[in-house]
């Protein structure tokens, strides 16, 4: 007898009588599960996936193996995050292995099941106890980003193969069913293309890394924009496509903007729950968040956003945001709170969505989260607008809707997004009431969602070997952030793709601009400077951590640093010096010793002789200060040995260097009023 036969035989005998493992029945849960990533289990789960397109129906064993085992082992009363990355080391390299083999053959079934598999094994119980709705708009958690990445790059290719794009074009749309976990029998390339999408876009949402990945893959953005070509306009999964491209699009590679914000707009327009259907929150296999994610990764350029500059468009976005007036507090048994975010301050009387009554509290709980999420997503969108000065306008004349935006009690990330909102909203009235003390050396704005613990790192980093003035608090809110700014000598910009299309990092990097504050540019993960970030950040020195490792990132960040610190020392001495000498009726040339010079005249003499570096050697020192330490150059015996000394104290206080033609011409200087002194 085989394993595998032992296997079925003794699941047969301790299972459900619906197949399945069922409750407390760990041992056959671990012996099937053990078995689905052993060896021997290899070549038996090879030739039943082989099986799936021949006209042959599956034999008991490949059956087993394919539906019931696989579903055994992803039993969601088990399979956890320990388990899926045991179970994805051992399969990963396998399925591409396959997919290679199946994408040669044009094997359908084949594809499908491998693609499907990738979506089930990532659905955890943490993850699903996390946020049942997001197992089917992102991987949780994922850990195996580098080995999706590369099945992805495996089986893209497939949509632009000729022979396949003929069996897509030959299908009826009418009869294919956009769900990944559709019936197997029923297989055409136009679901292979959308399973194909789906997992790119679940991989793209999951977090700012795989976004990165992404979009800075050019083959998979080449066969992307190939495939845009090539499939019909009207083909169902043309959508998810073009979802996918306007997520991952830099400024260089916009064609017609129009053209895309139009069937952008014409889809979310069909937006399910809009239509007062709240069982159902997809079209054409795109989730409507999915929609919303695009449109805000493409409104972050001013040339879409002014093809987007329409009232109705913007009105739209204004009807999504209703959600947030709703009532989306949920209470379980006990009274326990589902969403902590938001408490509506009034009876909201626009059309807010409610959920229905015949949902479950966990139900309710899922689907106003969701809404809420999609509110917040299309109010980012509207934030993004507020950069346009005409847009700005037609918002603020929607007086009914900026009123009930600032009157909502809310908390946590809601907070934050109508904080910048308004905060954009109402810019020149803000600006207006700032005073700048400049308490902080260094201001951080950063991503909070995607790179707070790479921010953190730096931020430790600095506030343990140096005694830097830093604003950084993740708690903080935009408007206090603006506030920081304008409190702050320069502002580090923690920069990433998701950074970039965050219109609170915007608002922050712009509001630093129009303050005249030095910028920073320190790159977190490979960021494209295009857009309203490159045009800002066009004379600015960057730095890259992913070029340099961490420790050289953050010595060209301290040299930064001090850099600025020394250039607002010598500014702030200079203006002080010119409103002196203004005031004063003397000046230093017209004293005939050097040693009756003041201070003052000191740091005169020493900025007419653009001799600023030595400011920072000489502070409080009056003429006869200057004069020993111009002899004290001159008794040494070695010439240079005040140099060093000089050096030195410069480079351990300033993390300045002292110029050999500094040094000299302040020797040369000083000797001519010694000389003319001594007559």
């Amino acid at each position: 007898m085989s394993l595998l036969t032992s296997i079925i035989d003794k699941f047969a005998l301790s299972c459900t009588k619906d197949n399945e493992i069922g409750e407390q029945n760990h041992d056959l849960y671990d012996l099937v599960f053990d078995y689905f990533i052993s060896s021997d289990i290899v070549e038996h789960f090879t030739h039943a996936i082989r099986q799936l397109d021949t006209t042959s129906p599956l034999d008991e064993s490949s059956q087993w193996l394919l539906i019931t085992g696989f579903n055994a082992a992803m039993d969601i009363g088990y399979y956890d995050n320990k388990h899926r990355d045991r179970f994805c080391e051992f399969w990963l390299p396998k399925y591409e292995v396959l997919l290679q083999e199946f994408i040669e053959s044009l094997s359908l079934h084949a594809i499908k099941y491998i693609l499907s598999s990738l979506i089930q094994i990532q659905i955890t119980i943490e993850n699903l106890a996390e946020n049942f709705m997001r197992q089917e708009l992102e991987f949780c958690n994922l850990q195996q980003n580098s080995e999706y990445l590369s099945i992805i790059q495996t089986v893209l290719p497939l949509i632009i193969k000729e022979n396949f794009l003929q069996n897509l074009h030959a299908d009826d749309y009418s009869q294919i069913d956009l769900r990944w976990d559709a019936d197997v029998e029923q297989m055409t390339s136009s679901f292979i293309s959308w399973l194909i999408f789906k997992i790119l876009l679940m991989f793209t949402n999951t977090d700012g890394d795989c976004f990165t990945m992404v979009k800075r893959n050019l083959v998979i953005k080449n066969i992307l924009f190939g495939a845009a070509q090539l499939i019909d306009d009207q083909h169902p999964v043309k959508l998810a496509l073009r979802v996918i491209i306007v997520s991952i699009i830099n400024e260089s590679e916009i064609q017609n903007p129009k053209e895309t914000i139009d069937i952008l707009i014409e889809n979310i327009k069909k937006i399910n729950y809009l239509h007062g259907n709240k069982s159902s929150f997809s079209n054409n296999g795109v989730y409507d968040i999915e929609l919303l994610i695009g449109l805000k990764g493409f409104l972050q350029y001013n040339q879409v956003q002014n093809v987007f500059l329409e009232k109705e468009n913007l009105d739209l976005l204004i009807v999504l945001v209703e959600p947030l007036f709703s009532p989306v507090e949920i209470e379980f048994e006990g009274n326990e709170k589902i969403d902590d975010d938001l408490t509506p301050s009034k009876e909201s009387t626009m059309n807010a969505t409610q959920a229905s009554s015949e949902t479950t509290p966990n139900d309710d709980a899922e689907l106003n989260s969701l809404l809420k999420d999609m509110a917040l997503i299309a109010l980012e969108c509207l934030h993004l607008m507020l950069f346009n000065q005409e847009a700005k306008t037609i918002i603020r004349d929607h007086t009914e809707f900026v009123l009930f935006i600032r009157e909502i009690e809310a908390y946590g990330r809601v907070r934050k997004t109508i904080d910048g909102f308004l905060w954009k909203l109402d810019e020149e009235d803000e600006t207006q009431n700032e005073e700048e003390n400049n308490r902080f050396d260094l201001m951080i704005s950063y991503d909070e969602d995607h790179d707070s613990s790479l921010v953190e790192n730096i931020y430790k980093y600095l506030i343990e070997h140096y005694d830097y003035r830093i604003s950084f608090d993740e708690q903080s809110m935009p408007s206090s952030r603006c506030q920081a700014i304008v409190d702050s000598q320069c502002v580090l910009l923690c920069v990433s793709e998701t950074y970039k299309s965050d219109p609170n990092c915007r608002m922050e990097v712009e509001h630093a601009r129009n303050r005249n504050k030095r910028l920073i540019p320190f790159v977190l993960k490979q960021t494209i400077f295009d857009g309203w970030l490159g045009s800002i950040c066009t004379n600015s020195r960057r730095i890259d951590s992913v070029e340099h490792d961490f420790d050289k990132s953050v010595r060209l960040l301290i040299d930064e640093i001090q850099q600025q610190r020394l250039i607002e020392f010598l500014s702030q001495s200079k203006s002080q010096l010119e409103q002196i000498h203004i005031s004063s009726d003397t000046d230093y040339r017209a004293i005939s010793s050097i040693e009756s010079w003041t201070n003052q005249d000191v740091q005169h003499f020493l900025y007419d002789n653009k001799l600023d570096v030595m400011v920072l050697l000489t502070e409080q020192m009056n003429g006869e200060d200057l004069r020993q330490l111009f002899d004290r150059c001159q008794i040494d015996d070695d010439y240079w040995a005040g140099f060093d000394r000089l050096n030195q104290e410069l480079e351990k206080r300033f993390q300045q260097v002292l110029p050999i033609s500094v040094y000299i011409r302040f020797l040369n200087r000083i000797r001519k009023y010694i000389t003319v002194s001594m007559f």
